[in-house]
């Protein structure tokens, strides 16, 4: 779906609730596609769930996201909200590798609409080792490339959570390390990439991308209502095997959809049979 020329957030203003400093990472797409003037927010999003752990996230990323939106909507008064969120995993395609999937929603209560961005990518910098005051770091810190991505040292098992972030000078490390290792009755801590957007260069041009994915989505008008946010809302996984019928992990369609209205339109990849090389009983 190509984005339409026209689009319906020109000169209106959405709030970003981050305290990662975010919105420089997605207020320049977002004004380029769509004319949104976008302003940064500092309310604790933290409430909602930390990437070191402190505090659990309980909701879906994307719920999350809608969470966060809604923060900065209701501590300024604007009717439109943005926020990204973020997530790390084992990849389900590619085996051994982790994944970082990055989401921004734009929660438009004008329209009563939410529309969302993603982009995932596998190079996300996000290391972890357990360590002690003796420990050699050297290969930890290269692989970590620390220091321009900072890092968290963390006491392991202690009953009072100690988690010191933002580390990005020797000085301070050692001194975390000591600290946190005294305080573990393991005398182990652990030291992890700092994943908070502010601090992890290498997520930031992932949420940049988000964004570009939903100011795309958000300058596409439905054809049947003309509402912002018509795009992909699914993939159409399993085309039989055209020699055993079994249902494969093939994409069969991309099925489009409207945020608003019902309407939606598939786009046919794979129509009838698959491959037996991509067969997991003919080519295990």
């Amino acid at each position: 779906m190509s984005p339409s020329p026209a689009t319906h957030y020109r000169g209106q203003i959405a709030a970003m609730a981050t305290k990662h400093h975010k919105a420089q990472l997605v207020s320049p797409v977002l004004a380029e596609i769509l004319g949104l003037d976008v302003v940064e927010i500092e309310v604790d999003t933290d409430t909602l769930g930390t990437f070191s752990g402190e505090i659990e996230r309980t909701a879906s990323p994307h719920d999350t996201a809608i969470a966060k939106a809604r923060m900065g909507m209701d501590a300024s008064g604007h009717r439109i909200g943005i926020a990204s969120e973020g997530s790390i995993g084992p990849s389900q395609s590619i085996p051994f590798l982790q994944v970082c999937t990055e989401l921004v929603v734009l929660v438009d209560d004008i329209r009563g609409i939410v529309i969302t961005g993603t982009e995932s990518a596998y190079d996300l910098v996000a290391v972890s080792a357990d360590v002690d005051p003796t420990s050699d770091l050297a290969d930890l810190l290269r692989r970590a490339q620390f220091p321009a991505h900072a890092v968290i040292v963390s006491a392991l098992g202690a009953s009072v959570p100690t988690v010191i972030k933002g580390i990005q000078d020797l000085v301070t490390l050692h001194a975390a390390v000591r600290t946190c290792t005294e305080r573990s009755p393991h005398g182990r801590a652990r030291v992890e990439t700092d994943l908070r957007a502010h601090k992890c260069p290498s997520r930031q041009p992932i949420i940049t991308r988000a964004a570009r994915d939903l100011a795309d989505r958000a300058a596409t008008a439905c054809p049947a209502c003309s509402a912002p946010g018509f795009g992909l809302i699914r993939n159409d996984i399993g085309v039989p095997c055209s020699w055993c019928g079994y249902e494969t992990n093939t994409l069969r369609a991309r099925i489009h959809g409207c945020v608003s209205c019902a309407v939606e339109h598939s786009e046919i990849i794979q129509p009838e049979l698959a491959d037996p090389g991509h067969c997991p009983w003919c080519n295990p």
